[in-house]
C-alpha cells in the first residue's frame, strides 16, 4: 500500500506500487528521492529499468513513424 511521507519506508511503498501499476519511470522517479546508499543498493535494478524505459520510448518512437 502505497504511503505518505518522505522516510525511505513510504517512498519505497510508492515505488512498489508505481511498479504494480507498469509505471518504471515513475518508480525511477521515487528512487532518485532516495538517500545515496538507497539509491546504491537499488543501482542494479535501477540500470534495467532504465533499460527498460529507453527501449520503451525507442519502440513507441519507431511506432509512431517519427524517425
Amino acid at each position: 500500500e502505497p504511503r505518505e511521507g518522505d522516510d525511505p519506508d513510504a517512498v519505497l511503498s510508492r515505488v512498489d506500487a508505481a511498479v504494480k501499476a507498469g509505471d518504471i519511470r515513475g518508480a525511477l522517479t521515487g528512487i532518485a528521492t532516495l538517500p545515496e546508499p538507497a539509491q546504491a543498493a537499488m543501482a542494479d535494478w535501477t540500470s534495467r529499468a532504465q533499460l527498460w524505459v529507453d527501449a520503451d520510448t525507442a519502440l513507441a518512437t519507431l511506432a509512431s513513424g517519427s524517425l
